[in-house]
C-alpha cells in the first residue's frame, strides 16, 4: 500500500515537471525566453526535436513494458513527450514544407526581384558554383555571408560575362579569417547603389547595407553571430540592430541570422522589425538551412530572406542541389514583387 502511494505521488510530480518542461521547451515565448539559453537552442531545429521526442517516447514505452515498478512514472513522462511530439508536428505542418517557386520573371521586370542568400562558410564553394547558382535561379540580389572580396569580385566577373552585370560590396572585419567578411552583389539593372554610412553594425561578422541613389530599396546582407554561452549578449544585440534596420522603409534583407522566427518573436510588428520572412509567408518555414548533413526537415532555419511591406513575397525555397559544394549552410532563394 505504501509503495503504491509513493509511486502515485512520484508519478504526479514527474507528470507536473514534465508538463512544465514540455510547455516551455515548445513555446518559450510564453515567458519571453525565446532569446535566452538554453531555450533559444531548443526551438531552432524543431524537426530534430520532434525526432528526439518520438525516440525518447519509444524508449520510455519499452522500459514501461518491462519495468513494472516504474511503469506509472514512465507513463507520466512519456505522455507529455507524446504531447510535445504531436504539437511540434502540427506546428511544422502549418509552417509548411515549401511550394514550387513561381516562373522566373521576364527580363526587364524591375517590379519583381529574386534574392539569393548563401553562407559560403569562408569561400568554400568556388566562385563559379556561386555564380552558376545565381544565374540558374535568376537572382538579381546575392547576399553572401562569410564570403571575401576576392570571391565576390570573381562572381561579379562571371556574372558580367554571362550578361548579368552586377555591382559588388564587401565589408571585412578581418582580411585573414574569411568568416569575418560579408559580400553583397546587386544587379546593375536595379539601379546604382552605394554603401550606407552611419548604420549600427553587427558584432563579430559584418552586415552590408547598400542604399539606392535613385529611390530603390535599401538592400542588406546580414550575418548575426552564432549564439553560445559566451556570445548570447552579442547575439541579442545583433538581432536588435537588424530589427532597427527593418524599421526603415523599403528594405530587402537577406542573410544568416543564426536565429529562427521563434527566436525573433517580439522584435517588431512583423517577424523582424517591419520585415516579413519569405519562408513563413510562402509556407516553407519548417525547412532547415543548417546543417547540410541533416535533412531539411531536421535542420534549423537560420538563413532568411525578408522584406518590408512595400514588397509582396511571391515565392521562396531552400536549395538542396548544392549540399556537396562545401558550405554547411543551404542557400535560400526568394522572389518578391512590389506591393500594389
Amino acid at each position: 500500500m505504501l509503495v503504491t502511494m509513493f509511486s502515485r505521488l512520484l508519478a504526479f510530480v514527474v507528470s507536473l515537471a514534465s508538463m512544465v518542461l514540455v510547455v516551455v521547451a515548445f513555446w518559450p515565448q510564453l515567458l519571453g525566453w525565446q532569446r535566452s539559453s538554453p531555450w533559444s537552442f531548443m526551438v531552432a531545429p524543431r524537426g530534430f526535436a520532434l525526432a528526439v521526442a518520438i525516440l525518447a517516447f519509444i524508449v520510455l514505452f519499452v522500459l514501461g513494458r518491462f519495468g513494472r515498478p516504474l511503469r506509472r512514472v514512465l507513463m507520466a513522462a512519456g505522455s507529455w513527450l507524446l504531447v510535445f511530439a504531436v504539437a511540434t508536428g502540427v506546428l511544422l505542418f502549418f509552417r509548411g514544407l515549401g511550394a514550387p517557386m513561381p516562373a522566373t520573371p521576364v527580363s526587364g521586370d524591375i517590379g519583381t526581384v529574386r534574392v539569393l542568400e548563401w553562407n559560403t562558410m569562408g569561400d568554400a564553394p568556388a566562385p563559379a558554383a556561386i555564380a552558376q547558382l545565381a544565374l540558374d535561379s535568376g537572382a538579381l540580389v546575392i547576399a553572401l555571408p562569410e564570403t571575401t572580396r576576392a570571391t565576390a569580385h570573381d562572381v561579379e566577373s562571371i556574372m558580367a560575362l554571362a550578361g548579368v552585370p552586377m555591382q559588388s560590396f564587401t565589408i571585412a572585419f578581418d582580411e585573414v579569417y574569411r568568416a569575418h567578411s560579408t559580400s553583397l552583389l546587386i544587379a546593375r539593372s536595379l539601379g546604382p547603389y552605394e554603401l550606407a554610412n552611419g548604420n549600427a553594425q553587427t558584432s563579430v561578422s559584418p552586415t552590408v547595407v547598400a542604399v539606392s541613389t535613385d529611390g530603390g530599396p535599401t538592400i542588406v546582407a546580414a550575418h548575426v553571430v552564432a549564439p553560445s554561452q559566451v556570445t548570447m549578449t552579442q547575439w541579442r544585440a545583433d538581432l536588435d540592430v537588424l530589427a532597427d534596420i527593418c524599421r526603415l522603409p523599403n528594405v530587402i534583407l537577406a542573410g544568416d541570422l543564426n536565429a529562427t522566427i521563434d527566436n525573433m518573436q517580439g522584435l517588431g510588428t512583423k517577424n523582424l522589425g517591419n520585415c516579413v520572412d519569405a519562408a513563413l509567408e510562402t509556407h516553407g518555414a519548417a525547412l532547415g538551412t543548417w546543417p547540410t548533413w541533416l535533412p531539411t526537415l531536421g535542420g534549423a532555419p537560420l538563413d532568411h530572406v525578408m522584406a518590408t511591406t512595400e514588397w509582396q513575397i511571391t515565392g521562396s525555397t531552400v536549395i538542396t542541389s548544392v549540399d556537396g559544394a562545401g558550405s554547411d549552410h543551404r542557400p535560400v532563394l526568394a522572389q518578391i514583387t512590389r506591393a500594389g
